[in-house]
């Protein structure tokens, strides 16, 4: 699911949606990720010998938790004249899933 089309979903059903805040991350854009291959692949390509080859790493410099993340959402959503929603922070344990998800998915981008 993506997360961003959900919360606009919700947005426009709910007054109020619920989002855990004890989760944390650091989004990345799409279009970071597309600079970043479209960077890479150049530099691939530039470099017959292959030197650049290797692993690559990627990650936003931006921390948040879901329920900022949400917020920072249907904020830009109202700005634009879309839904908007209350969020409401609670915890992991108020929102219990198949999966378990980590608190800190945070990846370092130093």
């Amino acid at each position: 699911k993506n997360f961003v089309k959900t919360m606009l979903r919700l947005a426009g059903d709910r007054d109020e949606i619920s989002v855990v805040s004890d989760q944390w991350g650091n989004p990345t854009s799409a279009l970071d990720i597309a600079d970043a291959i479209l960077h890479a692949a150049t530099t691939l390509h530039r470099d017959k010998d292959l030197a650049a080859f290797g692993t690559y790493h990627l990650a936003g410099t931006g921390e948040t938790n879901w329920s900022g993340f949400a917020r920072h959402i249907l904020d830009t959503s109202l700005k634009s004249g879309g839904p908007w929603a209350r969020v409401r922070d609670i915890t992991t344990m108020d929102y219990p899933t198949k999966a378990r998800r980590p608190a800190n998915s945070r990846l370092s981008s130093a």
